[in-house]
């Protein structure tokens, strides 16, 4: 119970993003695949916030605000496309809600007190790409099969790009693993055949980029 109340923000996500993930796969075996799907874009957002290091500008905090954005998006298209995946995109980019979420998520880093703006020009040119990105995916009437996975893999790759840089640990492992298995697979396809390996293999990789250097061991 000490323990437990010891627990950090960071802790609780790491927990639930294993959970979700391991859930995912029980509810994929199980021939739920959307909602499969969906508690793995879950899990990809809670192990992020696991393995996140803190704020250390607000144009950082911009930058995950915007992959965050497109993650909330493809969540809400994913969910949508349960009942019919014709018009699910055009559907959550139609939903003013939504774009109120957006522009909180975009503000709370803006407003944050006590970091610099550290604004450079890898940052602007990164944070102009997601725009792009998200503008892109907005104005582009596509095929709505192909709409809605590109809507997730730009999601996806937008989290890997603030996942890699961690470069350790388990839910550093793990959240890999996830996000490899919503990139290869399309939202109500099976998922348990790829989350059975890439699961596993992140977790092993993370743990392993993540064990204690010969040296250290020896307390050197």
């Amino acid at each position: 119970m000490d323990r437990m109340r010891g627990m950090r923000q960071r802790d609780w996500a790491r927990v639930f993003g294993i959970g979700c993930a391991a859930v995912a796969v029980g509810l994929s075996l199980a021939g739920a695949q959307w909602a499969a799907f969906i508690l793995l874009l879950g899990a990809l957002m809670l192990l992020r916030g696991a393995v996140e290091l803190p704020l250390t500008s607000r144009a950082e905090g911009v930058l995950r605000a915007l992959a965050l954005i497109l993650l909330v998006f493809a969540f809400s298209a994913v969910n949508r496309a349960q009942g019919a995946v014709a018009g699910a995109v055009a559907g959550v980019f139609g939903n003013w809600v939504l774009w109120a979420v957006a522009l909180l998520l975009l503000a709370l880093p803006m407003m944050r007190r006590g970091t610099v703006w550290g604004v450079t020009a890898a940052r602007m040119a990164a944070a102009g790409l997601l725009v792009a990105v998200l503008a892109g995916l907005v104005l582009w009437a596509g095929e709505d099969a192909l709409r809605l996975r590109l809507l997730v893999a730009a999601a996806v790759l937008a989290q890997v790009a603030l996942i890699l840089p961690q470069g350790k640990g388990l839910a550093w492992g793990l959240a890999l693993g996830v996000a490899a298995t919503c990139l290869a697979v399309a939202p109500g396809a099976p998922v348990w055949p790829v989350a059975g390996l890439a699961l596993p293999l992140g977790a092993a990789v993370g743990l392993w980029r993540g064990r204690p250097a010969r040296g250290a061991e020896g307390g050197v």
